[in-house]
C-alpha cells in the first residue's frame, strides 16, 4: 500500500493528501505511481502545452526569489557535482520549467547518516557512498560504516590540513578489506612531527538485501481531478448533444471510441550492461510499470547493444509482446555486425503495444553473444474503450 504526504511548494506544509490534491503540491509514495497528474522529479524540462498548462502558469506567477529556485546554471552545476538538485528553474523566455532532480543513477536514496565529520549514503540499487575525516601522522586504518560487497570499491583521500611540520607529499592505500583499509601517508619534510589531517572518501556496492527501509519517489501534482481518455471522449459527446435539444442520446453510440492516449515520460530500466546469451529470451514482467486497468499500453523501449571483438560478428535484439509479434518474428529494435576484430556498438528504440498480460520479450536473434542494455522511456494507452 503507498503512502502519500503532500507540501505545498512554497509553504511547507505536510498534509494528507485526498481527492483535492493542488497544483505543485509535492508527492511520496512508496511504490511507483502512474496517476496521469503526476510527474516525477527527475530533472525533466516542462513546456506548455496540455494539461501542463496549469502547471507552467502556476511556477510563472510564483516569488522566483524563493529558496525553491535556482539558475539553470546552477542547476547544471549541481547535477555535475551531485548528481541531483532539489530546486526548480523557470525560464521566462521559453515559458518553461526544469524540475528538481531528485534521483540518481543509482535510483532513490533509502537511507543516509551523519555524526559531525562521517557520514554515508545508501542507494535503492545498493550503491553505498561514506567518508569522512581522519587525523594522523602517518599509517592509520579506517574501518568502514557499511561493509562492501568485495574490494572493488573506490577510495580517495586528500590532505585536508595539518600544522606546518606536517605536510603530505603524498597519499596511497597499504590495504584494503571488504570492511576496512589503510593509508599510507609521506610528508614533504623528513623532520616532520606535527599531525595532519585526511579526508576518505569510498564508493562501491553493499548487500541491502536485508534493509527494510523502501525508496521513497517523489512526484509533482501538475494536473488536478484529471479525467481518463475515456471521460474526455464522453465529455465531449455529451457537449456537442446540449446543443442540439432534438438529438437523444440513446441514439448515440459512445461505447467503442479510439483511445490515442498522451505518452507519459516514465522511465524505468530493465537491464544494463548484462551478458545475453545468442539465441535466447529474456521475459520482463511490466505490472508494476504500466497501470493495472485491464487496456493495452503502448511502450517505447529503447536499446544499446555491443558485439564480441571477433570478425563477422553478429549482434541484434529484438522484441514482441502477446499483442504483436513472437518467438519466430520478433520486432527489430537494433542491430550490426563486425567486419574486422574489433568490437561494434549500436542502439536503437521501437515502440510496442503491450497486452493486459503486461508481459515484454527481448530477443537476441543470433547466435553469438552480447552485451546488452534495455529500458523504457515512456509510455501511453492505446486501443478503444470498449
Amino acid at each position: 500500500m503507498a503512502i502519500y504526504k503532500g507540501t505545498d511548494l512554497l509553504a511547507g506544509v505536510v498534509t494528507t493528501v485526498d481527492k483535492s490534491e493542488r497544483i505543485g503540491q509535492i508527492i511520496q509514495s512508496t511504490i511507483p505511481l502512474t496517476d496521469a497528474g503526476l510527474h516525477p522529479l527527475d530533472g525533466s524540462t516542462i513546456s506548455k502545452g496540455g494539461i501542463y498548462d496549469a502547471f507552467v502558469d502556476y511556477i510563472s506567477n510564483l516569488d522566483l526569489s524563493a529558496d525553491c529556485f535556482c539558475t539553470a546554471e546552477e542547476w547544471t552545476a549541481s547535477v555535475a557535482a551531485y548528481g541531483s538538485c532539489g530546486k526548480f528553474v523557470y525560464d521566462n523566455i521559453n515559458d518553461e520549467v526544469i524540475l528538481p532532480k531528485r534521483t540518481t543513477e543509482h535510483g532513490q536514496l533509502i537511507k543516509s547518516w551523519s555524526s559531525g565529520t562521517e557520514w554515508y549514503r545508501i542507494y535503492e540499487d545498493g550503491w553505498c557512498e561514506q567518508g569522512g575525516i581522519q587525523a594522523s601522522t602517518s599509517v592509520f586504518t579506517v574501518n568502514l560504516y557499511k561493509e562492501y560487497l568485495d574490494t572493488n570499491y573506490s577510495v580517495q583521500g586528500t590532505h585536508y590540513k595539518g600544522d606546518a611540520t606536517a605536510q603530505f607529499r603524498w597519499i596511497d592505500i597499504a590495504t584494503k578489506t571488504t570492511s576496512s583499509f589503510t593509508f599510507g601517508a609521506a610528508y614533504s619534510q623528513t623532520a616532520a612531527t606535527g599531525n595532519g589531517n585526511i579526508t576518505w572518501q569510498t564508493c562501491g556496492y553493499i548487500d541491502i538485501s536485508n534493509y527494510q527501509q523502501s525508496a521513497i519517489y517523489e512526484y509533482i501534482v501538475m494536473a488536478t481531478s484529471t479525467k481518463t481518455d475515456i471521460e474526455v471522449d464522453i465529455d465531449e459527446v455529451v457537449t456537442d448533444l446540449n446543443g442540439k435539444a432534438d438529438t437523444s442520446l440513446t441514439n448515440i453510440n459512445i461505447s467503442c471510441q479510439p483511445i490515442d492516449g498522451q505518452w507519459i515520460n516514465y522511465s524505468t530500466s530493465l537491464v544494463t550492461n548484462v551478458s545475453w546469451a545468442g539465441g535466447t529470451t529474456r521475459t520482463f514482467d511490466l505490472s508494476s510499470y504500466l497501470p493495472n486497468d485491464g487496456h493495452i499500453y503502448e511502450i517505447l523501449v529503447c536499446a544499446a547493444i555491443q558485439t564480441g571483438a571477433s570478425t563477422g560478428n553478429f549482434a541484434g535484439l529484438s522484441a514482441y509482446s502477446s499483442v504483436v509479434g513472437s518467438s519466430e518474428v520478433a520486432i527489430p529494435i537494433c542491430r550490426t555486425c563486425t567486419r574486422t576484430s574489433s568490437i561494434m556498438v549500436t542502439s536503437g528504440s521501437i515502440t510496442i503495444p503491450i497486452g493486459t498480460d503486461r508481459i515484454l520479450y527481448g530477443a537476441n536473434v543470433h547466435s553469438s553473444a552480447i552485451t546488452a542494455s534495455l529500458w523504457i522511456a515512456g509510455y501511453r494507452r492505446v486501443g478503444t474503450n470498449s
